[in-house]
Parts: structure tokens; sequence; C-alpha cells
């Protein structure tokens, strides 16, 4: 998989209706799931306890 960085070495977004980039994740059982195989994803990037807007998300699901 190629992964596209900006001259400053940071990832870029994709914007709202592009297409994301496939990847392999591993489930609970060690199992690769590739995201193109997968029929409805829900992408959701936690960045961390100390992001308030993060914490808000995630007590909402």
């Amino acid at each position: 998989m190629s992964q596209q960085l900006s001259e400053d070495k940071i990832a870029t977004g994709i914007s709202l209706g592009n297409q994301a980039p496939d990847f392999c994740l591993k489930n609970y059982n060690g199992d690769d799931i590739y995201l193109n195989k997968v029929l409805h994803v829900v992408l959701s990037f936690y960045r961390g306890d100390w992001c308030p807007v993060c914490q808000i998300e995630s007590a909402t699901r």
C-alpha cells in the first residue's frame, strides 16, 4: 500500500466522497480483514484520551 505524504511528512486526508485507500487490519482472531472486501465500514479516528472531541464522540457511540 502506498502512503501519500506532504512535503512536511504529514499524512494528507481524503475529501468527503473520495474513496479510501485499501488497507488490511487483523480482527480479534488474528485473521486479515481488507477494507475492499467489507460491505459496510465506519472508520473513526481516535486521537487519544487527551482529546476532548474524541472523548465526546466515543461516549456517543
